[in-house]
């Protein structure tokens, strides 16, 4: 009996459709960490995109938002539109940044 290559089929396999990506309705504060295969305690750039957010997140509600402005001599609202998520402005560099470590 001769066995035929393992490349090589005689009838199609039924092809399925590719499944659609549906984007997280969940801001980056809400995401909880995969379970990974790294050591427990060590970081992984995920961890510290999260970490980060999160600082980004707590930072940014107890700051005095006048006093900033006033210090980097720009309006309120230029500092608060660099602080707004899905915007390319200084928050979204900065993870950006820690997602490229």
């Amino acid at each position: 009996m001769k066995r035929s290559p393992s490349f090589c089929c005689t009838s199609p396999e039924p092809s399925t459709p590719p499944k659609k990506r549906v984007k997280s309705e969940h801001s980056p504060s809400q995401r909880t960490v995969k379970k990974d295969n790294a050591e427990p305690g060590v970081f992984t750039t995920e961890k510290y995109a999260i970490f980060l957010e999160r600082l980004i997140t707590a930072g940014w509600a107890n700051v005095d938002r006048n006093q900033l402005a006033q210090e980097l001599g720009v309006t309120k609202k230029q500092l608060c539109k660099q602080m707004e998520p899905n915007r390319f402005n200084i928050r979204k560099r900065v993870m950006e940044w820690v997602r490229g470590i």
